[in-house]
């Protein structure tokens, strides 16, 4: 209860008060079980709070009861309903946290599972690779679903895998009900097209206007560079790690790598892209997000308010929400 208080500068938290209903989120979960780490000497990871967001429910987890299945990569955030379920796959950083309130905006009927890198065994390695993150996450999908048509959720890097995953589905004789692509980048974009957008735009600007967007550029990368360090400096300094995967610098470190290395083949079939409306200028040559003629059904663009970082939080995320119920079964 102190170490809540503390966090959310509350003065008064009782042991079934939800977290994110008190205001919390994930970089404030991530600090609250560093420090429950540190007291307990047990680690829990981040998306441990999807199922266990109560200080009872936490506090029995630390007793020794099992949130979900050893080695799962399925946090089952919403399990509940009638409708086939939808397995969100996370971003570049291994979060899942973040679909939370998707899945309450998706409403009581629709189950919803986060899908995370696995934890795992001493010695062992965790997939690497694109195509390995897909059958691996796709093993334990069979486990909640045993046969189709699947729907799919990738989050930003996590389009990715939700395409990878898509792509080994169909090879395997089963159907889709959705590919949705989160506000991601195919697998063509390179930071090439970054550095041609930037370089057109100061090409058509004035002298004071060069001078402008300089200033307004270093002053978002610095915004960025802020907020990147503040979510991984733990993990520089060596503390122990509770972000989702082995350790959280290693999962966004194999991520990036296995982002560059993929190369698909074609998808048989039709991907919906949920795409924010404020782009960066490197983004707006291309509509389809560098997804054109990777998918044989095509790819359906649905604008969603806001930006890339927007399009799980309130208010983008009731959009996206209700553009998502007219393709769930």
């Amino acid at each position: 209860v102190a170490i809540w208080q503390r966090i959310l500068t509350l003065q008064q938290v009782g042991i079934r008060d939800n977290f994110f209903e008190l205001g919390g989120d994930s970089l404030l979960g991530v600090q609250m079980l560093l420090e429950v780490e540190a007291r307990w000497h047990k680690r829990l990871r981040v998306s441990t709070l999807c199922i266990a967001s109560t200080i009872e429910q936490v506090a029995a987890i630390l007793d020794g009861a099992e949130p979900r299945a050893a080695g799962s990569c399925l946090i089952p955030i919403q399990p509940k309903g009638k409708h086939p379920p939808l397995f969100c796959i996370h971003g570049i950083y291994g979060d899942v946290v973040c679909f939370r309130t998707l899945s309450q905006l998706l409403g009581p009927d629709q189950p919803l599972y986060g899908v995370q890198p696995p934890e795992s065994a001493p010695g062992a390695l965790p997939p690497t690779t694109v195509a390995e993150m897909a059958t691996r996450y796709l093993q334990d999908i069979r486990s909640v679903q045993p046969k189709g048509p699947y729907y799919l959720a990738g989050l930003s890097f996590g389009g990715l895998v939700a395409f990878e995953m898509a792509r080994q589905l169909v090879a395997n004789g089963e159907s889709l009900g959705l590919v949705a692509l989160l506000d991601s980048n195919g697998p063509n974009y390179k930071a090439i097209h970054r550095l041609r957008g930037h370089i057109q735009k100061i090409l058509h600007l004035g002298t004071r206007e060069k001078l402008e967007y300089f200033k307004e550029r270093a002053s978002g990368w610095s915004q960025k560079s802020r907020g990147v360090l503040n979510r991984w400096l733990p993990f520089l300094a060596g503390k122990p790690a509770a972000l989702d995967g082995p350790r959280g610098a290693d999962v966004l470190a194999i991520n990036q790598r296995a982002t560059m290395a993929y190369k698909p083949g074609v998808y048989a079939g039709n991907v919906k892209l949920f795409r924010a409306e404020q782009r960066e200028e490197f983004f707006e040559s291309d509509p389809l997000c560098f997804w054109g003629g990777l998918a044989s059904g095509g790819v359906d663009v649905y604008p969603v308010p806001g930006t890339h970082d927007d399009i799980l939080r309130q208010p983008s995320v009731r959009v996206l929400a209700r553009l998502l119920q007219a393709h769930l079964g």
